[in-house]
Parts: C-alpha cells; sequence; structure tokens
C-alpha cells in the first residue's frame, strides 16, 4: 500500500473545523475501510464548534474487533489492533510548542468541570484550577477512558 505525503503548510491553513474534520472523514475513514473488520462506533464526531472544551477529545472511535491488517502491515495507523476506545485531539498550528500547549489546555479540566466534579465535603477551594494546572491532572472522562484500557491520540498539522 503506497502512502501520500500531505503539505503540513495547507493543512495549517485550514480551519479548526476543517482541520477536525479532514482527520476523521478522510485519515480515519481511510485507516478504517482499509485495515478494519466493521462495525466500528462513533461515540464522538467533529463538533465544529470553535473555542469548545471538549476535554481533548475531537472525536472518536471505538473498534469492536480484531483488525484485519495489524499495525506492522500499515505504515502511519492511527488506531491500534486491540479493540477499545480511542480519543483524537487534533491541532494544526505553526509550532510545536503551541500544539503542546493547545494539547494540554485541552486535556486540563476546568474550573467549572473541577467544581462539577468536586466530591470532597465543602466548598471547593478558590485556587482548584490553578492547583490542578500545576499537579498537571487530566480532564475526568479523559482519564475514565485510559483507566479502561482507552488509547488517546493527537493528530498533528506543525
Amino acid at each position: 500500500m503506497g502512502t501520500v505525503e500531505l503539505d503540513p503548510a495547507a493543512l495549517r491553513k485550514l480551519g479548526k473545523a476543517q482541520f477536525e474534520r479532514f482527520c476523521c472523514d478522510v485519515v480515519l475513514r481511510f485507516e478504517l475501510e482499509r485495515r478494519h473488520t466493521p462495525p466500528w462506533e462513533h461515540p464522538d464526531d467533529p463538533s465544529g464548534e470553535n473555542g469548545q472544551t471538549d476535554g481533548g477529545c475531537d472525536f472518536s472511535v471505538e473498534i469492536l474487533h480484531e483488525p484485519r491488517l495489524s499495525l506492522a502491515e500499515f505504515l502511519y495507523a492511527i488506531t491500534a489492533d486491540e479493540p477499545g476506545l480511542t480519543w483524537y485531539g487534533c491541532k494544526n498550528t505553526k509550532s510545536d510548542t503551541n500544539a503542546r500547549k493547545l494539547v494540554l489546555r485541552d486535556v486540563r479540566p476546568t474550573k467549572k468541570k473541577l467544581v462539577e466534579i468536586w466530591d470532597r465535603d465543602g466548598e471547593p477551594p478558590a485556587d482548584l484550577a490553578e492547583r490542578c494546572l500545576s499537579d498537571g491532572r487530566l480532564s475526568k472522562p479523559l482519564l475514565e477512558v485510559l483507566a479502561s484500557g482507552g488509547r488517546y491520540f493527537v493528530l498533528l498539522a506543525a
């Protein structure tokens, strides 16, 4: 199977929603149709909303069966051989440093979310969000995906 080189500069010119759609509808669908045995599920499709806080999940796929082609047989695979859920984050930016910041911003919980998941007695402390950011904690939904054997994959055009 051949590969096609894509121009990162052209991908960076796409808007956020366009890049997410490209990653889901072109890159992921190409791999699913050639490597995996249907059915598979898309619990989350790209929303297309700019500035949406999605916990790092721009879209997801749940693979239900072993693939027809292994990772070793499929160059640049973005899905795993084992059945399970994978979250995808998509970033198109001009620098790796900025991409890292954008990914970390997505996967860290917002203060609103932190207050919602506060599981101790009393009111959450005023510096809860700052403490979580400095502690490097991830969003609860992402942690749940990872703890249940799922994966997190970032697609980057930098």
